[in-house]
């Protein structure tokens, strides 16, 4: 192993902070989702022995502190996904890398989410009581009666319950480029020479041939006789428009980034995304954006 530095030291005490954070404070969720970026930044810049140490290291603390089981889980998926994740900065493969820590992060949460069940917690049937009882706390609810007011919960739930699987997909996806952002970002500090995670990010156009398919399907109702098939429509055409959003919020990007308030200006885009109307208007755009393909054209010109 080569001679530890200083940045190995802070990347070291920063992944053993987050640890702590994310098993022992009511926070941990955030700090779970930025757990693999020191590992990350170490496999990076070539220091992957180090970063095998330190999950060494972690493992036999959270052996002594918890449960043997939850700590190797939790540690093979945040080597798995910072490894990933690392060496398609350190290869400049960085578009294959996001797509393989997604599926990482996919197979971890659907793996906690069965070792939840085994242990007697079944997380759909909590998520939809939360739903009721917010629905039913909310004034404006109360003005709906009884009978419709139960509808509504009873439609509310029935959808959270469709598209969970594509909720976990879209989730994986989300915290993937999150670690990645804002790995790029302290690479930057020390080398440029990493490829850009998101101002470049475009899918194939069978993205976009999916999202019509899908589109095309539910128009037609197809399926409507088959839970099995209609689930699956209904969460492909839910990653689909969700890709399309993301390729649309990249092209954004690209023409925001070295303008004054850039960063300012997209996060009120991504911000506003969250809007319906607006949303509906990004996920034209990068519909748009995958069959033109406004970036090349613009280095053209």
């Amino acid at each position: 192993m080569r001679r530890v530095t200083r940045s190995d030291f802070a990347h070291g005490a920063w992944f053993y902070a987050l640890l702590g954070a994310t098993m022992l404070t009511p926070v941990g969720g955030v700090t779970a989702l930025l757990l693999p970026i020191p590992l990350t930044l170490l496999v990076a810049r070539g220091r992957w022995k180090r970063a095998a140490f330190h999950v060494g290291t972690a493992l036999i603390i959270l052996s002594i502190l918890d449960s043997i089981v939850s700590a190797f889980l939790i540690l093979l998926f945040v080597s798995a996904f910072s490894y990933v994740l690392g060496m398609g900065f350190q290869k400049n493969q960085i578009k294959r890398a996001l797509v393989n820590a997604t599926l990482v992060a996919t197979v971890f949460f659907i793996a906690g989410l069965v070792l939840m069940r085994m242990s007697g917690i079944a997380i759909l049937p909590l998520i939809m009581t939360e739903v009721k009882r917010t629905l039913t706390a909310d004034p404006r609810m109360t003005l709906l009666g009884g009978q419709s007011l139960g509808s509504a919960a009873q439609l509310l739930q029935s959808q959270v319950k469709l598209y969970f699987p594509g909720f976990i997909v879209i989730l994986g996806g989300i915290g993937t480029l999150v670690n990645a952002a804002i790995t790029r970002v302290l690479l930057n500090r020390s080398d440029n020479g990493y490829d850009p995670v998101f101002r470049y990010l475009q899918f194939p156009k069978i993205v976009m041939g999916i999202y019509l398919l899908c589109f095309l399907l539910l128009i037609g109702d197809v399926g409507r006789g088959s839970v099995i098939v209609s689930a699956l429509v209904n969460n492909v055409f839910l990653i689909a428009s969700f890709l399309m959003t993301i390729q649309a919020l990249s092209l954004l990007w690209f023409y925001l980034q070295k303008r004054a308030f850039g960063a300012w200006i997209m996060l009120l885009a991504v911000l506003l995304s969250l809007v319906s109307v607006i949303g509906i208007l990004y996920l034209l755009l990068g519909i748009l954006d995958v069959a033109i393909d406004f970036r090349s054209r613009a280095k053209k010109t």
